[in-house]
Order: C-alpha cells, then sequence, then structure tokens
C-alpha cells in the first residue's frame, strides 16, 4: 500500500535517494553550525537543551541517512526504518523548536524578523522532511510487495503437484494391483485357472 506514487516528479525510488542526500547534507551542516555555536547557547537553558537535542538528532540522521542509501541501493527494508524513525522525531522537535520560538516571541511581545526567518525555515524543513516520510514510507512498502510476490512465485514454481491419494491396502492387494497395471498383456491368474478348466472339461466330455 503506497501512500504515493511518484516524489517531486521522481519515482519513489529516486525520491527517497534525494531525500537521504538532503538530509545527510542539511542536517550535517546543522551539526557543525550546534558544534562551533554551542558556548554561546550556554547563557540560555532551555536554547541549550533544545540546541543539543537538535545536535544529537543531526548525528543520529547523517549516520541512519548513509544507512538508508545503502538499504535502497540493496532493497533491504529494514535498512529504511531508522531514517524513518529519526526523521519522525526530528520533525516533531522541528516543530516543538518552532512553537517554543512563536511562544517566546508572543511573550516578549516584540517581533524579530530574524525571528521570523527562523520560524519560516523551520515549517519549510517540517514540510519537506514529512514529504521526505511519504516518499520513503511508500517505497518502503514498494520493496516489501516486491518481495512478497518473487517470494510466493517462487513457492508457486517449486511446489510439487498435488499426488493421488491411494487407499491403505494389504500387501497382497498391491501386489496384485502392480503387476496388472504394469504388465497389461498378462492375465489375472484366476482366469487362466478357469480356461485350463474349461478346456480340460472339454477334453473329458471328448472322450
Amino acid at each position: 500500500m503506497a501512500l504515493i506514487k511518484r516524489c517531486c516528479f521522481l519515482s519513489v525510488r529516486r525520491g527517497s535517494y534525494l531525500s537521504a542526500f538532503y538530509t545527510l547534507v542539511f542536517y550535517t551542516m546543522i551539526f557543525m553550525a550546534g558544534t562551533i555555536n554551542i558556548h554561546s547557547m550556554q547563557n540560555d537553558f532551555y536554547v541549550f537543551v533544545i540546541g543539543l537535542c537538535l545536535m544529537i538528532m543531526s548525528a543520529l540522521t547523517i549516520i541512519t541517512s548513509i544507512i538508508m542509501i545503502l538499504g535502497i541501493t540493496g532493497e533491504n527494508v529494514s535498512l529504511l526504518l531508522p531514517w524513518i524513525a529519526t526523521i519522525f522525531i526530528l520533525t516533531i522537535l522541528e516543530g516543538i523548536i518552532t512553537v517554543f520560538m512563536i511562544t517566546r516571541s508572543v511573550s516578549t511581545k516584540s517581533i524579530d524578523p530574524f525571528m521570523i526567518c527562523m520560524v519560516t525555515v523551520d515549517l519549510i524543513i517540517c514540510s519537506a522532511n514529512i514529504y521526505g516520510l511519504l516518499c520513503v514510507i511508500s517505497l518502503f512498502f514498494e520493496i516489501r510487495k516486491k518481495r512478497n510476490s518473487q517470494s510466493h512465485d517462487e513457492t508457486r514454481l517449486y511446489k510439487r503437484p498435488n499426488q493421488m491419494e491411494i487407499p491403505c491396502k494389504d500387501n497382497e492387494e498391491i501386489s496384485k494391483e502392480y503387476l496388472l497395471t504394469s504388465s497389461p498383456q498378462r492375465l489375472p491368474v484366476c482366469s487362466q485357472t478357469e480356461e485350463d478348466n474349461k478346456s480340460s472339461t472339454s477334453f473329458l466330455s471328448m472322450k
């Protein structure tokens, strides 16, 4: 059950590659920026906690993006799951950051152009992450459906034809039936005996 058929005018597979490279490059930049500015965040506790969480999730996203590229190349659905889980949590974190910045701007009653720009960027990032999630999840279902169909075809290919059930009989009856079916020209023993009796009877009557 694919959620979407195409991703940014591309196939779901290429769209997933694009999502992986996007998260790899973008969150590498976020991680490097957070590493450089980590000391300036220590003045505000909430900003420091959010920035630290964002750095940790960015590092996990870098790792899972590389893993997902390998998973797409090898069509291994299990390697797509870490990226899906990481981006899902990271998108929630981005939403929390956006709400936090809006709440702080409202509480201070100050409209900061830089804050407005950051909120806009966060909303764009959240939208891109959600669209990437839809694309990768669609690829996940597509690969799993392909694997299931291949395994079903292999099962049908190597499945033995149904054999006729033979009722259990005595060994003597089975041996008789085998003799009758294996050599059609052979007459049954009982029929040969009857013909011999008839010939002997006719010979005696002639006498």
